[in-house]
């Protein structure tokens, strides 16, 4: 197998860079030299390509980062883009498209190419260069051979900050943090890099599996009480899916701000300790680990089969991503009830806002939820803002409210025997473990109503459809109230007074107290 050698010279500036490249002949070989250099504020980036056996060499950068389902500007990023080939004489190229740069490289078994990238401000999905702190996004950074995707790769990382604590999902290949090693370019551009002034909390092991919480500003708050809380919300995530497909998991905190991108075995999530100072906010903050957390399981592995494997030149769109964010936002909520971080009227409360929200608007009228997820590309994550009248809704709001109905639906159809639990894993062990794919729309219907062993063709209408959504059908048949306010805004969800024998062991099995 041909092995593909990265030594990355990066010189960091305050705006973004993004650099990927892909060849159109064979090589045996590639190294990427990035150092950071703050005083440039950009990325210098140096690219030798070696055993090179044909006439052109085509480097491509992606357009976007898997997580954030939005064309990104990175190939406007990079400029002062320099190959050369034999005695270092300047070759010849061309911008093809707006992300692929094609070199002349007759008769040059080596190429060198050179150029810089743009820094950013920071932000999950863009490199950014202090000082002090570096954020490194791989799409935005390291070019791949065209159809060499599959290449292995060596990284090596080089930095002139004083502390040069390097954190992320990478491999390190040496005692030397710098040199990291990635099975693929898959791989490479899921591991987002850290270097710095990195603090290192106390590592916690599930399964005997280490997890680490590492960051750039971290704040002050509880650090043993955060890492236990954490901990809680690590092992109730692997409870409901039972199997731990990594070596090591890192948390990524790049410092105050929003956001956050899931990886296979990292996520990289903006994190101010400073702000956990009310139990409402850190309810919030533990929330969202949650989500990027569960996320390794419901989008990494549980996919759509449009999400994988990854086009990075274009939109890789798909009607299934209310599964991936819906489900998973419904599952940040209810893994804070089962790990004991919150209270079941408080996970109540939550689904009754996310509910009266989505009600309140207009743009259930006008789009499905499966059109949503089509074009969250266009639209945003949370539908378009600032229209006159909204005609787009977003697919972490209703997909939370379907996911939420859908588990009630299986609970009650099988007297709690059976959940979205059980749907999760099956797709989980059926397509990711066994199949090594994503699953189709269909074979996701199918696999909930295997679960539930009946036809659920009503609720999928709530996808496919503008069907106004039955809640009182869904919300009394599992013991749940769903009644006005008092002060006529929206409606509140609460337990029924007088439960059946079975509501309460549908409710308990939710909650995960029996």
């Amino acid at each position: 197998m041909k092995i593909i050698t990265l030594t990355a010279a990066i010189l960091l500036c305050a705006s973004m860079a993004h650099v990927s490249a892909q060849v159109h002949n064979s090589t045996d070989s590639i190294n990427v030299n990035l150092h950071d250099d703050h005083a440039c504020q950009c990325v210098d980036v140096t690219i030798s390509i070696t055993n090179i056996r044909g006439d052109t060499l085509s480097l491509l950068l992606p357009r976007w980062s898997p997580g954030y389902y939005q064309i990104m500007d990175y190939p406007n990023n990079v400029f002062d883009f320099a190959p050369t080939g034999s005695h270092n004489r300047a070759l010849t190229w061309r911008k093809q498209y707006p992300n692929v740069w094609k070199i002349a490289s007759k008769n040059n078994s080596t190429v060198i190419v050179r150029y810089r990238v743009k820094s950013s401000d920071k932000f999950v999905a863009r490199t950014t260069v202090t000082p002090d702190f570096t954020y490194l996004v791989p799409t935005s950074l390291i070019m791949h051979p065209e159809r060499q995707i599959e290449t292995p790769i060596l990284l090596t990382v080089t930095s002139d900050k004083k502390n040069k604590t390097i954190a992320t999902g990478l491999k390190k290949v040496t005692n030397q943090q710098h040199k990291l090693a990635a099975t693929d370019f898959d791989n490479l551009y899921d591991c987002p890099i850290l270097i710095g002034d990195i603090e290192t909390l106390q590592t916690f092991t599930v399964k005997n599996v280490p997890h680490i919480f590492q960051g750039y500003k971290l704040g002050n708050f509880d650090r043993d009480t955060f890492t236990a809380n954490l901990q809680k919300i690590v092992e109730t995530a692997v409870s409901i899916i039972d199997d731990i497909p990594y070596k090591q998991y890192t948390f990524l905190g790049i410092g105050p701000g929003q956001g956050g991108i899931e990886h296979s075995n990292s996520t990289t999530v903006a994190f101010d300790g400073n702000a956990m100072a009310t139990r409402e906010s850190q309810l919030r903050m533990y929330s969202f680990l949650a989500h990027e957390y569960f996320h390794h399981y419901n989008v990494k592995r549980i996919r759509p089969i449009e999400l994988g494997p990854f086009d990075y030149s274009h939109e890789n769109r798909t009607k299934q991503l209310w599964i991936s964010e819906g489900i998973t936002v419904y599952y940040d909520h209810l893994i804070l009830a089962r790990a004991g971080l919150s209270t079941a009227d408080e996970l109540l409360k939550s689904f009754s806002a996310l509910i009266n929200h989505y009600e309140s608007g207009t743009g259930k009228n006008f789009q499905t939820l499966a059109d949503a997820s089509y074009h969250t590309w266009s639209d945003g994550p949370f539908g378009r803002q600032g229209d006159a009248v909204n005609k787009t809704i977003s697919v972490y709001e209703k997909g939370t409210i379907v996911a939420l109905l859908l588990d009630l639906r299986i609970r009650t159809e099988t007297a709690g025997r059976k959940s979205l639990d059980d749907v999760m894993k099956t797709v989980y062990y059926e397509y990711y473990k066994k199949h090594g794919r994503g699953f189709t729309e269909e074979e996701f219907r199918k696999v909930c109503e295997h679960i539930t062993k009946s036809k659920l063709t009503d609720f999928f209408d709530y996808i496919y459809t503008l069907t106004p959504i039955d809640y009182t059908k869904y919300f009394t048949a599992a013991g749940l109230d769903f009644k006005e306010n008092k002060d006529g805004k929206g409606r509140s969800l609460s337990f029924t007074v007088n439960s059946t024998k079975q509501q309460a062991k549908i409710l308990a099995t939710w909650l995960k107290n029996d």
